[in-house]
């Protein structure tokens, strides 16, 4: 077929067969440019499910404590340390277990083999009688401490619950194994 031409400038007369090219052209191109922006649109929502989706095609969630980082860096810790009195103990059992807790969660041998006790040394004798509350954290096991060393966080039986009280997901665990 034959295309009608469009009149010279300055022309009065409409060409309709001009114009309907015209507007075909704009409305191709325009289409062109919509359907480009859907299909990059749908190529990031579906590589954004990929990063979201486990290989069992469920959602990743991500925990709620820290994780070792890459390259090995250990894990941020889950509390901050307790303060010791100005004698280097701390003031209760619950501060010395908070501290065992800090530097234990932030490291992944730490992480991995301790399990924190803390005792009253006050009992073994004080210089000062008024002190009362002398306590100390270790890593260990009951009995292997003495008797004094009772555990920080004993176990409630919940299933995947670490050495810290918490319980954990044992597909994103704290430190690699």
């Amino acid at each position: 077929g034959s295309r009608a031409q469009p009149h010279p400038p300055g022309s009065t007369k409409l060409n309709p067969a001009g114009l309907a090219a015209d507007i075909m052209a704009k409305v191709g191109a325009f289409s062109l440019v919509l359907l480009l922006t859907v299909l990059m649109t749908e190529g990031r929502r579906s590589l954004l499910q990929r990063q979201l989706m486990d290989v069992y095609g469920k959602l990743r969630v991500e925990p709620d404590y820290p994780v070792s980082g890459e390259f090995g860096k250990p894990p941020a810790p889950r509390v901050d340390p307790a303060t010791p009195h100005a004698d280097g103990f701390f003031g209760s059992k619950a501060d010395a277990c908070q501290s065992c807790k800090h530097y234990a969660t932030s490291s992944c041998a730490m992480y991995q083999t301790c399990t924190c006790m803390a005792a009253n040394t006050a009992s073994f004798g004080s210089s000062i009688a008024s002190d009362t509350e002398d306590w100390r954290w270790a890593c260990g096991v009951q009995g292997e401490l003495g008797d004094n060393f009772g555990y920080c966080f004993p176990s409630k039986g919940q299933k995947y619950e670490d050495a810290f009280g918490e319980v954990i997901d044992p597909n994103h665990p704290p430190c690699p194994v």
